[in-house]
């Protein structure tokens, strides 16, 4: 039997034209196969290099949200610290007010003075005279209020003045003293 016989259908030979298909249809599909290897590696690479993305991009929202968190951290710290630096100095001007209000200036001379509402005048005075009346003392000018300190400000300088004691109370001072923000 010849190689080129069609088993199954005798020993008739193949005429070269049916030889010729037959190797174009081969090659066709070999040539079909080789395109679908390369397809599928394609694509596996496409995989690859997309899972490749997916951990960096997680990753990355993971790094953004941790930052996230310390920066809004960092703004409440700082906003705390704003308040209280704020609030310290708002009573500073409270006291600041009161003073004048005690050297015998009216409520209106006080809000001109300073420039603000008279009704601003009084709530600063009120609040000096409501702070001050548990830890009131008097100076040597007669009239001016002091302040001993607080505990956020022995905290902040443990070697300040102590509350009670004479010598250290605080003085007032000609520069600064009063002035809004």
């Amino acid at each position: 039997m010849d190689s080129t016989n069609n088993p199954g259908h005798g020993t008739r030979r193949r005429t070269p034209e049916v030889v010729e298909r037959l190797q174009r249809s081969r090659d066709r599909l070999r040539d079909r196969r080789a395109a679908q290897r390369q397809r599928e590696q394609a694509v596996s690479a496409e995989v690859k290099r997309f899972i490749a993305d997916w951990q960096a991009i997680t990753r990355i929202e993971q790094v953004r949200d941790r930052e996230i968190s310390d920066l809004q951290r960092q703004m409440v710290e700082v906003k705390a610290r704003a308040q209280a630096e704020a609030a310290e100095h708002r009573h500073q001007q409270a006291l600041a007010a009161a003073n004048i209000r005690a050297q015998g200036y009216s409520d209106e001379d006080t809000a001109e003075l300073l420039e603000i509402t008279l009704k601003q005048a009084r709530r600063l005075i009120a609040e000096a005279n409501a702070d001050t009346t548990e830890h009131e003392t008097r100076n040597e000018l007669p009239g001016t209020i002091t302040r001993t300190p607080r505990a956020a400000d022995t905290a902040a300088n443990p070697s300040g003045p102590i509350a009670g004691n004479e010598s250290a109370r605080e003085q007032p001072s000609d520069e600064g003293s009063g002035q809004m923000q």
